[in-house]
Formats: C-alpha cells, sequence, structure tokens
C-alpha cells in the first residue's frame, strides 16, 4: 500500500473529507475542554491533517499543548511534522516514526487528555477490538476524549464492525457521548469519555493487529 498516494483521496472523495471535518471539530471540542493545558495522542496519525485542521479551530492561546502522534510511514512523518511546524508556538508536538502496534511505542508517552483514533479501526480485525479498547486504559487519564472512526460499509462489515467498537469501547472504561454520522451515511464518528482510572502501562509486546486492505485503495478508503 502506498500510503501517500492513499492520503491524496482526502483532496479527492467528499466522504473523506466529511469524516476529516468531523473529526476535527470533535478534537476541537476535546482541545476547548482543557483550555490551558492538554496532552493530545494520534495513532497511526498519517499526515496529522486531522489535528492540523483542528488547531486552525480552536483559537489556542496556550503554549502548554503536547502532541504525541505514531505513524510508520517515513515520508507521512515529515509531512505531519512539516504541517505542525507552524503551531510549535503553542506547546510541544513529537511525531515519531516507529509501529503503533506495539507496546514499546508509547514507553514515554504521557497520559492523554484527548486521543484520535481516525482511519484505523477498518484496519485492525474486530476481534482485536477489545484488546485495543483495553490497551487504550493505560494511555488515557480518567476524563480523556476518545475519538474513534470506522467505516458503515457493508462491503467492509461496517455496522456491525461499529457495534463491536462501540462494546469494546464501553466494556474497557469508554462512556460514549456521541455517535454520529457523516452526512453520507458513510462514516461513524464517535467520542467517549475515559471514566476508568488509568491502567498499569505494558512495556513489550503486540497492542493490535494492522491489516491494510491488499492491493485495494478503493476498499481502504472505506477504512
Amino acid at each position: 500500500m502506498d500510503w501517500n498516494k492513499w492520503h491524496d483521496k482526502y483532496e479527492q472523495q467528499p466522504a473523506l473529507q466529511a469524516r476529516l471535518n468531523l473529526v476535527a471539530e470533535r478534537i476541537a471540542e476535546g482541545l476547548l475542554e482543557k483550555s490551558v493545558e492538554a496532552v493530545v495522542s494520534s495513532l497511526c496519525c498519517g499526515d496529522a491533517r486531522d489535528l492540523v485542521l483542528a488547531l486552525g479551530r480552536t483559537g489556542w492561546e496556550s503554549a502548554q499543548l503536547q502532541g504525541q502522534l505514531v505513524e510508520l510511514d517515513p515520508t507521512l512523518v515529515a509531512s505531519a511534522r512539516q504541517a505542525l511546524a507552524p503551531f510549535h508556538a503553542l506547546g510541544h508536538f513529537q511525531v515519531q516514526c516507529a509501529d503503533a502496534t506495539r507496546y514499546e511505542t508509547y514507553r514515554d508517552f504521557a497520559l492523554a487528555d484527548v486521543f484520535i483514533l481516525s482511519g484505523v479501526l477498518g484496519n485492525v480485525p474486530t476481534h482485536c477490538y477489545g484488546d485495543l479498547a483495553q490497551s487504550l486504559g493505560q494511555l488515557c487519564h480518567t476524563g480523556a476524549l476518545l475519538i474513534w472512526t470506522r467505516s458503515l460499509d457493508e462491503r467492509n462489515n461496517g455496522p456491525e464492525a461499529v457495534g463491536t467498537a462501540r462494546q469494546s469501547f464501553h466494556d474497557a472504561g469508554f462512556e460514549e457521548i456521541e455517535l454520529s454520522r457523516t452526512a453520507d451515511g458513510g462514516f461513524a464518528v464517535a467520542t467517549a469519555r475515559y471514566t476508568a482510572p488509568p491502567r498499569p502501562r505494558r512495556d513489550l509486546g503486540t497492542m493490535f493487529e494492522f491489516q491494510a486492505f491488499e492491493g485495494n485503495a478503493e476498499r481502504k478508503a472505506q477504512a
């Protein structure tokens, strides 16, 4: 999969643009809750365009914003760093080039106040949703806001997978606040509050499986 080429689809597909705008809106709401200082984490962040768009909408003026982002593709990492550079007056943003599926990647992460999980679940087998949800409890403050997305495409078992995700996050201590759908009905965008204490952190092992659609960019666009 050429992930850089795939990201060009944001300029071509209204469904992805709609998801991006809705996710950015939810991120901005989460940041504005904190108002003074916040830690925002993003798993499989791509070129970070959702966070960049959110920062442009918040009017955030504090210099106490900490961003922790993970992306495996080096070119996308470079793009994310460049896109976030204009916001360094607001705080410190670290884009780590690493495997987001490994616990050791998060060894030095601070607990998040806002956690972004956008465009990920469609590439994760549903039997891994429970483990992933439990793992996020190791990375979030009590009261943290989680934003997650999932395609509703029937070809990708979307409605069933969204139901599994909702139950998995609920069981892991994330209380759902809102489940929205993009205007075309193609994507679900959920926000949930982490209500449990942070879980003990694991340092080694696999957090979840990532299985990108092989050779089919159109289906990946439905993730």
